[in-house]
């Protein structure tokens, strides 16, 4: 993950460990009060709605303050690794349809003597036959 640090230079995401460790360098004191291994961040898919896809995503900071330019930092990530890696979401949508009866109609009568001949000619199967369940 790519480290996210404030004006003064500490971190604000925190991370198992401090990323100065990996790099074998002494570590800055942002892991001092981490008291249990987490994994961040946690990314949760939580529902389909009429026009979203809902995700949750997990990260723990520092203080309560530093939240808000971490929500922008991972905002701006996820935008840059879906831009670099192609992903496209489909979003859902809703149609609203908004027909002319009258023209409807119409075209629904404008064919209905050749509906009538192909009916006759074949029948309409099983389409009236009982609930549709299996017999």
């Amino acid at each position: 993950m790519k480290e996210v640090v404030d004006a003064k230079g500490k971190h604000l995401i925190r991370q198992r460990r401090c990323p100065y460790l990996d790099e074998n360098k002494p570590s800055c004191g942002c892991d001092k009060d981490i008291h249990v291994d987490i994994n961040q961040p946690v990314v949760r898919f939580n529902q389909f709605n009429d026009s979203s896809l809902d995700f949750s995503l997990w990260v723990y900071v520092r203080d309560y303050g530093a939240q808000f330019k971490t929500k922008t930092d991972m905002r701006i990530i996820m935008y840059e690794e879906f831009k670099r890696y192609d992903i496209r979401i489909p979003w859902p949508i809703r149609t609203v349809y908004q027909g002319d009866e009258k023209r409807e109609q119409e075209e629904i009568d404008r064919l209905k003597e050749q509906r009538k001949k192909v009916i006759d000619e074949f029948g309409t199967g099983d389409i009236g036959r009982g609930s549709g369940e299996d017999e």
